[in-house]
């Protein structure tokens, strides 16, 4: 049997994203037979409680969207420990600012990057991965930027590929 995981920040959208009515979407995937979540924001809750409440629920934590930031120099430790915390081995970075994308090269040294970062992760049992948009399959300078960055990554860079944004 395939087991099917949830991306909360699409399902708790129109629940607004204030912490009840989150709580009450996520307790809801979990009765409709989901096994896991991808958390897009934590609702105000620390990484502990987090885990009680899915436990609670009988979910687990199969990811995050992780801003980029909190990947480098002294925030990576603390969200190492986020993440170990909440059971999570999948840091997916969900966008990257425009001076990380803006050209060819951009891109480049960007996957550099996050190649560099899986090396930093992997001792945690973690990965680090891309979540992609529009921008990634737009040509620049005759190449496709998700092309570009995800040949040059290391294999161990996750490829989360959001069918919806590269349509």
């Amino acid at each position: 049997m395939a087991v099917v995981d949830r991306q909360s920040d699409r399902t708790s959208r129109g629940a607004g994203r204030v912490p009840e009515a989150a709580a009450e979407t996520v307790t809801a995937v979990a009765k409709m037979g989901y096994k896991g979540v991808e958390f897009a924001g934590y609702y105000g809750r620390d990484a502990k409680t987090l885990r009680k409440f899915l436990e609670d629920v009988g979910l687990k934590c199969c990811g995050t969207h992780t801003g980029l930031d909190t990947l480098l120099g002294d925030n990576l430790p603390k969200t190492i420990e986020i993440n170990q915390t909440l059971g999570n081995r999948f840091l997916i970075v969900p966008g990257l600012a425009e001076k990380y994308r803006k050209t060819l090269q951009a891109w480049k040294e960007t996957a550099d990057l996050f190649s560099e970062l899986a090396d930093k992760v992997k001792p945690h049992g973690m990965r680090v991965g891309y979540h992609n948009h529009s921008v990634e399959f737009k040509p620049l300078d005759g190449e496709i930027p998700w092309d570009a960055f995800f040949s040059r990554t290391k294999k161990e860079v996750v490829i989360q590929f959001d069918t919806g944004n590269g349509v």
